[in-house]
C-alpha cells in the first residue's frame, strides 16, 4: 500500500482532467453569454430600424412592424414584433379620440416590441426588447 501512495505515475493526467473540465465549462460560459448577446443586438437592429422608419416620416404601424422583422437579421422562426399605439396627456394614458386638458390633443407613441425564446444549453427563456417613439 506504501508504494501505491507514493507513485507519481498518472498525476499529470489527473489534473489535466481537472483543469480541462474547468476550461470547457467556462467555455460553454462564454458562449452562452456570446449568444444571448448576439441575438439581442440582432432584435435590437431589427426594432431601431423601425424605429427609425416612423421618425423618417412613416405612419404605418403594421410597415414600421414590416420593416423591423425585415431587419432583424437571423431571425428565429417564433420571432415577432408587435406595434401598438399608446397616447398620453402628460404621463396619463388616455383614449386617443380623447383631449387633454385645454383642448389640446394627446401626444401618440408608437412602442415596437420585439420577442423570441432564447434557447440556451442551461434554460429556455423569453428575450424581449422595446423601444418607443412619440409620433405625434
Amino acid at each position: 500500500m506504501r508504494s501505491f501512495s507514493q507513485d507519481r505515475a498518472g498525476v499529470a493526467a489527473v489534473e489535466f482532467a481537472i483543469v480541462g473540465g474547468l476550461l470547457a465549462a467556462s467555455l460553454v460560459g462564454v458562449l452562452e453569454v456570446w449568444t444571448m448577446g448576439s441575438r439581442m443586438s440582432q432584435m435590437r437592429s431589427g426594432v431601431e430600424a423601425g424605429v427609425q422608419y416612423v421618425m423618417a416620416g412613416g405612419r404605418s404601424d403594421a410597415e414600421a412592424q414590416a420593416v423591423s422583422l425585415a431587419a432583424w437579421s437571423n431571425r428565429p422562426k417564433d420571432g415577432a414584433v408587435d406595434a401598438s399605439r399608446e397616447c398620453r396627456c402628460g404621463e396619463v394614458v388616455k383614449a386617443c379620440s380623447a383631449t387633454c386638458t385645454g383642448d389640446a390633443a394627446p401626444a401618440v407613441y408608437l412602442r415596437l416590441q420585439a420577442s423570441t425564446k432564447g434557447g440556451s444549453l442551461f434554460a429556455e427563456r423569453v428575450i424581449q426588447h422595446q423601444q418607443t417613439v412619440r409620433v405625434r
